[in-house]
This record gives structure tokens, sequence and C-alpha cells, in this order.
């Protein structure tokens, strides 16, 4: 049963069939109606690596675009590099800033050499 399925089936509960017997019907209709995903595993061979990269992590153009648009400054604080500000755009301020083309270009050079970061320079 899908999320859907349970709220639908939750609504019907709570309806009086006396007063609402044409809404519970259609209620009761849009249950029957509505498909049951099937999921389907993939053949152990088949899975995916952790590392390997999913064309929906990439950051495109529009999602870039989008976060400038926010114009907020996101602030990440890591115990081994310590304080990353992801911004919109460079700012003067004396603190580490990435850029997020930079972070999607990064965890692409992670993932192509197998790497880690084993360091961090602010970009004062």
């Amino acid at each position: 049963m899908n999320i859907k399925e349970k709220i639908i089936r939750s609504k019907i509960e709570r309806l009086d069939p006396g007063k609402n017997a044409s809404l519970v019907e259609k209620l009761q209709n849009e249950v029957e109606r509505s498909p049951v995903p099937v999921e389907q595993e993939e053949a152990p061979d088949e899975k995916k690596k952790p590392s390997e990269r999913d064309d929906k992590e990439a950051l495109a153009a529009p999602d870039i675009g989008n976060f400038r648009d926010l114009d907020v400054e996101v602030h990440l604080r890591s115990r081994c590099l310590g304080d990353i500000w992801l911004v919109p755009q460079r700012t003067s301020a004396a603190r580490f800033e990435i850029l997020p083309e930079e972070l999607d270009f990064l965890s692409l050079i992670l993932e192509k050499f197998n790497a880690r970061i084993i360091g961090v320079d602010k970009n004062v």
C-alpha cells in the first residue's frame, strides 16, 4: 500500500457513509484505480558501487542558477576541515568559501581519482 492509498483510506474511515456516500464511493474508486508499484530488485552484479556517480547527483546549470537566485550562504562545519561556506558568489570575507560549481567539480575529481580531501587552504 502506497502513501496515497493510505491517505485515501484514512479519509474514507473518517467519513460518515450515510451523509457522504458519493464522496466515499469516489474515494473508493480512486483507491481501486491507483496502481500498486512493483519494486524491482537489481541483480547483485548490476548494483552500483557506492563510489559510482549517478547523473541525478550532478549539479546542472539551472540548479546553480536557482541557488544563486536564492542569494543565501550555507555554513557547513566539518570536524576535519573546519568551517566551509557555500556561497553564490565570492565575498571578501576571511573564510573558506566554495561556489556550487566548484563543489560539483570537486566531487567529480574525488570520484575519478578515488581520492579523499586531506587538507584545505582558505581562499582569502
